[in-house]
């Protein structure tokens, strides 16, 4: 077994087996996104040669006479051209996961949680535990968190442990408690919370750090069923029009895989992995080794993903004063100032990007006072290009906003928390710091600052044209508050499309080879079948994924329903 992983490691290092080149593609009849991302432009055709772009004319009967025999002619029909779109958070694993397992997501009372529960249990019996993901308390009626009384009600024979939405709460039963060992006095370990109700009972919600008492019970996975899921995961990725993918937080094992099916020539996504900050060993070897890259740029190790405090949702987000909701609580630093002053300079220094997680005010500004301090601690070679990410960045207190542009920190969000989380974040945090600092895009837009745009999947959905209609709209899907969530607040198409685009390809030191419709630059495209710049925002999240491409390669086209059915456009306003 060691020598198998130093043999997949060998050939990643030394460049990885090159994916067989891709077929010289011709697109013809296609429109092409504006540079400014206002428009698109009239009938133009595209030659795609060794996972570049190789040719761009409006004259096809010029490029028609340089065709040559081997080449596949795509007839675009006017279809809708444009960059692949970047996936700047994700969760790849967790996702594929999530597609095959309990999907708890969006179930709006605890009653329909137990349903889904009972039915899951029905049909895998084969599972040692039932565990799943998904569920929030701030959809239901009463907003409460739920207990390990209503888990044990079920009946069920096997533990259970259920991950909420955000990843940082888990919902278990007594088993699954007996299992690990808690009982009702257990102290919190650091960076975690065991809830607890008026009498001092565990009520078994965990949050953060405190999840790592159960996750170390229960059954690991086998590498054949991780693959399944991330080969699910990528395949759905190109079924939403995403041609990279940054992976927040990966594991070991994970990352083994991952080398192996690039070497095998699996991958269908352009991945910027971020190393777990956790496992020391993972970080050792690499930081010894420098950052990685393939030779067909499909795998980037270079980011290391740090934690410093929890979500907003489980009340673990480090704020800079109580709870609206729970005086006396600020959250939980899940990583001392210290500490991470310590981890951002070894991974510089390594030549490594720091990818913080960083929720609530207070661990904003520790972030921000950590990237500072390293700047002036480093030679300025070091941080020269470094990068440095804050990821989430949800809630700022004001005076921090300005530091993100004067630091040179990349502000990597998610629009679809805020229409998720802004309906019950007042609650949590009060009024006023909701309207100063929450989801501040266009604020951070104004001064400069790069946003990279993402979804945090599996948290929210992972469709990037649900997300557009967020970041301009600052609507839920349902078009509600009317004129959105603190307007001002929002983005216009041009400027969300460049944070999905050019601000992703930025974020991972991309963008002298991506997010450009241009010759030399990649291959990674998407057809689409409308001109998202002459619809209204409601039908943005209907837009529908044609094609996409990725170096070169069709990596997903939507299935002929009959032979009348061709790749063609909607029809746009007139």
């Amino acid at each position: 077994m060691q020598f198998s992983i130093y043999v997949i490691m060998l050939a990643f290092f030394i460049g990885g087996a090159r994916n067989a080149a891709a077929e010289t593609l011709i697109l013809k009849d296609v429109r092409i996104l504006s540079e400014d991302f206002q428009n698109f432009s009239p009938a133009e055709h595209l030659v795609l040669k060794d996972g570049q772009i190789a040719k761009r004319s409006s004259n096809w009967a010029d490029l028609q006479a340089q065709i040559k025999q081997d080449a596949r002619v795509i007839d675009g029909k006017g279809l809708f051209l444009l960059p692949g779109l970047v996936e700047a958070h994700g969760h790849l694993l967790n996702l594929g996961k999530k597609l095959t397992g309990l999907d708890l997501s969006g179930l709006n009372s605890k009653a329909e949680v137990l349903q889904a529960i009972k039915e899951f249990a029905k049909g895998h019996k084969e599972t040692a535990w039932i565990v799943g993901r998904g569920w929030d308390q701030n959809l239901w009626k009463n907003r409460q968190f739920p207990t390990r009384d209503d888990l044990d009600g079920l009946g069920l024979a096997r533990p259970i442990a259920l991950t909420r939405v955000d990843g940082h709460a888990m919902w278990i039963d007594s088993k699954a408690m007996r299992l690990a060992g808690l009982h009702e006095r257990q102290d919190n370990p650091a960076g975690g919370r065991l809830v607890r109700d008026e009498n001092g009972r565990f009520t078994g919600i965990l949050v953060d750090r405190a999840m790592d008492l159960i996750a170390a019970k229960m059954p690991e996975p086998r590498a054949d069923q991780k693959k399944s899921w991330l080969l699910a995961a990528m395949q759905y990725a190109n079924q939403n029009g995403l041609t990279a993918f940054h992976d927040a937080g990966t594991d070991a094992e994970t990352l083994q895989l991952l080398q192996s099916m690039q070497a095998q020539q699996h991958l269908s996504l352009r991945l910027y992995v971020m190393l777990q900050g956790r496992d020391a060993a993972l970080l050792d070897r690499y930081y010894k080794l420098g950052p990685q890259r393939s030779n067909d740029g499909l795998l980037h190790v270079k980011g290391v993903k740090l934690m410093v405090d929890g979500a907003l949702g489980s009340r673990g987000a480090a704020l800079l004063e109580d709870y609206s909701d729970e005086p006396g609580h600020r959250g939980l630093m899940l990583l001392s100032p210290s500490e991470l002053n310590q981890q951002v300079s070894a991974a510089v220094k390594a030549g490594f990007q720091p990818a913080v997680h960083a929720i609530g005010d207070k661990a904003n500004r520790v972030v921000l006072d950590s990237f500072q301090q390293a700047r002036s601690a480093l030679k300025p070679m070091q941080t020269k290009d470094v990068r440095w990410r804050i990821e989430h960045a949800q809630i700022l207190d004001e005076t921090d906003i300005a530091r993100f542009q004067e630091l040179g920190v990349v502000a990597s969000m998610q629009p679809l928390h805020c229409t998720s989380d802004r309906p019950w974040v007042p609650q949590r945090i009060g009024d006023q710091r909701t309207a100063e600092g929450a989801y501040v895009w266009q604020s951070l837009q104004q001064r400069g600052v790069a946003l990279a745009f993402g979804s945090d999947v599996p948290v929210e959905s992972l469709n990037p044209f649900a997300g557009l209609y967020a970041a301009i709209t600052r609507q839920q899907a349902n078009g509600l508050p009317k004129g959105g969530f603190d307007p001002k607040q929002r983005l216009s198409l041009a400027q969300a499309l460049r944070a999905y685009i050019e601000g992703g390809a930025y974020a991972s030191f991309a963008e002298q080879s991506q997010g450009r419709v241009a010759v030399g630059y990649d291959a990674d495209l998407i057809l689409i079948d409308r001109d998202l710049t002459r619809i209204s925002p409601e039908q943005l999240a209907a837009t529908k994924v044609m094609m996409t491409i990725v170096g070169g390669n069709i990596v997903f086209k939507r299935p002929v329903q009959s032979a009348a059915e061709t790749l063609k456009p909607v029809p746009q306003p007139g």
